[in-house]
């Protein structure tokens, strides 16, 4: 199976079994890069190395993609701002990746269940700031450093890189409305974590102009969120 294939697969399976990452995944530009070690995000769009994916089951492509929608989802690339990017990227991975289904995931990413339902940002302040961090990688020249291991005080390595937002606070309101979107068209379909519904809640009751996104999108507002 080759990669777009695998990429194809991937998508039909998250709008199938988890529509609102299949459905996010589908307004968001996915492309392939092979100049970074493994993907990508500056919280609007995606990149991945198509050599790193070919090394991956059809099921752990999926599962980066869902760590990708989850860091835009989050904001992560606007959280971002003057803190340690490399650390940010280790606190933000520890925070998501413990909302995937571990089978869905390369076996070296950091997962630790000690930072189940905390914020990246306290992650990020507990954190060593000494560590070694290690990226996700295909080894030799066209896939990065080729490093083996893990980072130094880590568990695993980081699934990606992460970027700034670009845009600003204009930006942020256009994903935070997307999400909207995407949770109130598929919050009856699918599971999601009990932690992302009650984010979801609380990110639907602080836009106070949501509905007006619906109109511009659809046409009408859903009769269930009137």
């Amino acid at each position: 199976m080759d990669v777009k294939e695998k990429v194809s697969k991937a998508k039909a399976r998250l709008l199938l079994n988890q529509p609102f990452y299949g459905t996010l995944l589908l307004s968001t530009d996915l492309s392939e890069d092979d100049k970074i070690p493994s993907a990508c995000t500056n919280g609007v769009s995606i990149r991945y190395n198509p050599k790193w994916f070919d090394t991956l089951t059809p099921e752990q492509v999926q599962g980066v993609l869902q760590h990708e929608i989850l860091h835009i989802v989050f904001l992560h690339c606007d959280r971002l701002k003057r803190k340690d990017a490399k650390l940010w990227n280790v606190a933000t991975d520890y925070a998501i990746n413990l909302l995937i289904n571990y089978n869905l995931l390369p076996k070296e990413v950091l997962r630790d269940s000690q930072w189940e339902g905390k914020a990246a940002e306290e992650i990020y302040d507990k954190l060593p700031k000494d560590v070694n961090v290690v990226n996700i990688s295909v080894p030799g020249p066209c896939g990065g450093s080729g490093k083996s291991g893990q980072g130094k005080g880590l568990n695993g390595k980081v699934i990606d890189e992460l970027q700034p937002m670009p845009g600003g606070d204009e930006t942020r309101a256009e994903i935070e409305s997307k999400v909207i979107v995407a949770y109130e068209a598929t919050k009856d379909k699918g599971d999601l974590p009990a932690g992302l519904t009650r984010y979801f809640e609380e990110l639907r009751k602080s836009r106070v102009k949501w509905s007006s996104i619906f109109m511009l999108l659809y046409g009408h507002v859903p009769a269930n969120i009137l």
